[in-house]
């Protein structure tokens, strides 16, 4: 089965708008290290780590970082700048729903693109339990997801963008039950055509916390940024902290 989230193509056509910028990812790191107490040393678990962009941060600032990726071009891609700077990291590649190490780590993000994209809702449960059983007692969880609440707040029904001479035209359509957002992408490049859907699970604040909270959670905190403001009328995005 056709699998959009594992299609090398598509990830090489959204980069210009789903990478993160370098600067930012070392403000978002000292970010989360600052939401989490946690310090040099401890053992970080990086899921969907992309290019590696935020393990990078945490291995320069003395973390123990595992870097989990089911996409071989972009693990590639991080081992050659982590071996450029002669950083220590453990780089995997696997499928996130097949991958747990019982109380290992002090902190688990998913971070470099929202959580969610999974066909099947029973696999988000799954990947949640594989992350419980991995961190240790007091470890932390950290989720970026799409916010069903933002959704409605932002949503756009056809929208058009130009990124570095790529024009994407983004059409968007929310499944029955506001389940999730599918998005028809169109984008013309070098007089090139190519047409693809994504796919992304959307979740309500209290949905997120009663899954995290029933899969052994506490003290789970909802945010609107990392900057640390609730999740409510002013959040800018959906983050769920979470401590096991």
């Amino acid at each position: 089965m056709y699998v959009w989230f594992t299609d090398e193509e598509i990830w090489k056509l959204l980069k210009g708008i789903l990478s993160p910028d370098r600067e930012k990812v070392c403000e978002l790191v000292e970010r989360i290290i600052e939401l989490t107490g946690i310090e040099p040393g401890a053992r970080v678990l990086d899921i969907s780590s992309r290019e590696g962009f935020f393990s990078i941060e945490f291995a320069r600032r003395g973390f123990k970082v595992t870097s989990i990726e089911v996409m071989k071009p972009f693990i590639e891609s991080a081992k050659k700048l982590a071996k450029k700077e002669g950083l220590q990291i453990e780089f995997i590649n696997d499928d996130i729903r097949n991958f747990s190490r019982s109380e290992y780590y002090d902190l688990i993000i998913h971070t470099s693109v929202p959580f969610g994209y999974f066909e099947e809702r029973e696999d988000d449960f799954r990947v949640i339990k594989n992350m419980f059983r991995s961190l240790k007692n007091g470890g932390k969880l950290l989720l970026l997801l799409n916010g069903k609440e933002l959704s409605l707040k932002k949503f756009l029904k056809k929208e058009w963008m130009n990124i570095k001479h790529t024009y994407y035209l983004i059409e968007n359509t929310i499944t029955e039950n506001w389940e999730s957002i599918i998005t028809h992408w169109t984008v013309l490049k070098y007089r090139k055509r190519i047409e693809f859907d994504t796919k992304m699970r959307l979740f309500s604040g209290t949905e997120i916390y009663s899954i995290l909270l029933h899969s052994g959670f506490h003290q789970i905190k909802l945010l609107g940024s990392l900057k640390g403001i609730p999740y409510n009328e002013d959040a800018v995005d959906l983050f769920a902290l979470a401590t096991k």
